[in-house]
Formats: structure tokens, sequence, C-alpha cells
């Protein structure tokens, strides 16, 4: 069932309040295989890069500078994409 204009309202302002977004700059070759290979492996772009994030702040993370994860939770009835 496609999504009403007020439920898209009120999760672009939801995600306005408590998202942001990380960004890396590469050639478009390397961009063309990191889909590629995500494509092929069955697996979202986000999701290793949320993973490879994820594990470099376990791995570096101290008590001064840890702020744990910081995903929210989502809005009820709504799942969070990794």
């Amino acid at each position: 069932m496609p999504r009403t204009e007020a439920q898209r309202r009120a999760q672009n302002k939801y995600d306005a309040a408590h998202y942001t977004s990380l960004t890396i700059k590469v050639t478009r070759e390397y961009a063309d295989t990191v889909r590629a290979v995500c494509a092929a492996a069955g697996v979202a772009p986000a999701a290793i890069m949320r993973a490879a994030l994820d594990a470099f702040i376990k791995e570096n993370a101290t008590r001064d500078n840890a702020t744990g994860d910081a995903r929210p939770d989502p809005p009820s009835g709504q799942e969070v994409q990794p």
C-alpha cells in the first residue's frame, strides 16, 4: 500500500531531526565495483559501510569519545534498514 502524503511528511520530519549523512568521494569505477560486488552478494552498500563503521568504532572508541550506537529507535511500526 502506498504511503500517504502525511506519512511521507512525518517520516521526512523524523529523519531530518534524527539522521544525518556521512558521505565519501570515490571514483565512478570504484563505486560501480562496490555496487556490483554488493549486488552479487545480496547486500546493500549502506549495510557494508555501517558494519565497517561499527567495527571501527568498537575497535577505536575510548571512554572519552565513545557514544555507543547513536542509532535511534525507529518510530513505532517501522523498521530501520541497516
